[in-house]
């Protein structure tokens, strides 16, 4: 993978910032009191910074020393990651970037040829790592490991040992490597707590960028909070269905190529996150993992190898205005609008209900009416990241959590057991039986699925249960003027496609059986826009004759 970059802070906007007063307390020396500001009536805020501010080595009134002394603690905790990587026979420049950049990307589909006879791998520094404990576990990234092999770490002091690969993850990006500690004075991190991180608190990255044994500081603010990253830091991954790293801190420390893996700690020396990826296209935009992430992985990677995480069950999406108009809420409503859940997951068994029709606009086909989520044991929640933050911050596997939203006109509650997060989906396959019916030549407005011995048991029929199930509707459309009903919540089948049930499965069409949706084409194969269907269903276990007034195909749509 490929260790993305972005351009140092200069030092100039440094010093400028010091003496223009990002760091008030700095200016006064040790027999100088600043004054007592007056009081107000305004609610006190966090006060983070201000404790920073207070510390023992702002005191001494030296952004330098203060740097200076930070450097001198943290530095022989962090460590140069090793690695043999294979790499395709590739240009000479292009190979010296990859094995350098801190993310392994070379190719290992590519078409060239290696060469005809067998050489070792050699061996290149990775990335950054820092050591977690006396009895030698060092953590990195994962993107830094994965790919490698016969693993080696460098401490500041040019002292190279070989470790071994006790666990790794791509979820988290975290990975535990192990050291024999026997001999070693080894310099654990000190854990500093990323909830109470604001933005505008100054803080340092200290890493191996390009390998460098004696380490390389950076020094900068947090400018945003609460972000979200891909484990995999691809592009794909931002427009599929993905689990999302959460409570991201962004920075503007600079995060060359080798520092993932590596601290980012407060004016104190505690590491308030990971440095896990820049932005080749932006200047000053790096992401961090959070420490209270590292804090719950890491343990649990070094005593079981695997960490779960808490899950719900529910996938949700932030609210917009054309989402907000046809849900028809206050302009500034704010949550998380659910837009499906997992079967038998615990939103589902509590009863959480997912978006169930198509609203057709414009520009946009928006799915609505589930329910949305507003707050969850009793703190708000304004956007989807907010349940995620949420639930790495405080919830187990195993506990009870109330999830708040608004149903319709109807404020809810419900109680959800926290369940542990599967395995993340493959890939759909391609032959899965699932289209619309835009071959015919008049409009239901739902989005069928062929039923198949697997969905069919998930909905409690019969295995040889034939039909088409009614994935999703559009608002306003033939289907749902008859009142026919879409699903609310999915399920995987075993080659990866997911599938939402809870709808309605039609069985035939005036009489004519239905197995699949080419039979209920062909059914509907002699009819025109303004003809009478009479759809035979199954809800809920009853059979229906349901009559639906068939439309005209609008434009763009199923």
């Amino acid at each position: 993978m490929n260790q993305r970059s972005i351009c140092t802070v200069s030092f100039l906007v440094i010093i400028g910032l010091t003496f223009g007063g990002l760091f008030p307390a700095v200016v006064f020396s040790a027999q100088e009191t600043p004054p007592t500001p007056t009081p107000t009536a305004v609610p006190a805020r966090p006060t983070a910074v201000i404790s920073e501010a207070k510390s023992t080595l702002l005191a001494m009134g030296d952004l330098q020393g203060v740097l200076e002394q930070v450097y001198e603690k943290v530095n022989p905790s962090v460590v140069t990651v090793w690695g043999a990587v294979e790499y395709p026979l590739e240009d000479s420049a292009t190979v010296e970037d990859q094995k350098t950049g801190g993310r392994r990307t070379a190719n290992h589909e590519s078409d060239v040829k290696p060469l005809a006879f067998d050489l070792p791998a050699p061996e290149y520094p990775l990335g950054s790592g820092f050591v977690w404990d006396k009895a030698g576990h060092i953590i990195t990234n994962n993107h830094v490991v994965e790919g490698g092999s016969a693993f080696s770490i460098a401490f500041a002091d040019g002292l190279r040992l070989p470790v071994e690969l006790v666990a790794q993850e791509s979820e988290s990006d975290l990975a535990v490597l192990k050291v024999d500690s026997d001999g070693l004075d080894l310099r654990p991190i000190t854990l500093g707590d990323s909830t109470k991180v604001r933005v505008g608190q100054p803080v340092i990255v200290i890493g191996t960028p390009l390998g460098y044994y004696e380490g390389s500081l950076t020094f900068g603010v947090v400018s945003a909070l609460g972000r979200s990253l891909a484990p995999e830091f691809t592009l794909e991954m931002l427009f599929k269905p993905s689990y999302q790293i959460p409570d991201i801190i962004q920075t503007d420390a600079a995060l060359n190529p080798g520092n993932s893996g590596g601290v980012m700690v407060d004016l104190e020396g505690r590491l308030l996150g990971v440095p896990a990826a820049g932005v080749d296209e932006a200047e000053g935009l790096g992401f961090v993992i959070p420490s209270v992430i590292v804090k719950r992985v890491v343990p649990a990677l070094i005593e079981k190898g695997a960490y779960e995480y808490p899950w719900l069950g529910l996938f949700s999406t932030a609210l917009t205005p054309d989402l907000v108009k046809a849900m028809k809420w206050p302009k500034a409503q704010r949550g998380a609008l659910v837009m499906a859940v997992a079967a038998d997951g615990p939103a589902d068994v509590a009863d959480v209900r997912g978006s169930s029709k198509l609203v057709v606009t414009e520009n946009d086909t928006l799915s609505v009416g589930g329910d949305l989520i507003t707050a969850i044991d009793g703190q708000p929640v304004r956007r989807p990241e907010d349940l995620d933050i949420y639930l790495i911050r405080n919830a187990d596997v195993g506990e009870d959590v109330t999830l708040s939203f608004v149903r319709g006109t109807a404020t809810m509650t419900a109680t959800l057991t926290v369940a542990a997060r599967p395995e993340e989906d493959q890939d759909q396959s391609a032959d899965e039986p699932h289209s619309d019916i835009a071959g015919a030549p008049v409009w239901l407005g739902i989005d069928p699925f062929t039923l198949t011995p697997e969905v069919a048991e998930a909905m409690a029929l019969a295995r040889d249960r034939t039909g088409v199930l009614i994935q999703t509707l559009v608002s306003g459309s033939p289907a749902d003027k008859a009142r026919l009903r879409g699903g609310y919540k999915t399920i995987t089948l075993e080659r990866g496609n997911t599938v939402t049930l809870g709808g309605d499965v039609i069985i035939a069409a005036d009489d004519r059986p239905v197995k699949d949706i080419d039979g209920l084409v062909a059914a509907l194969g002699e009819k025109t826009p303004g003809d009478t269907v009479t759809l035979t269903i199954l809800r809920d276990g009853e059979q229906l004759d349901m009559p639906v007034i068939l439309g005209v195909p609008p434009s763009g749509t199923m």
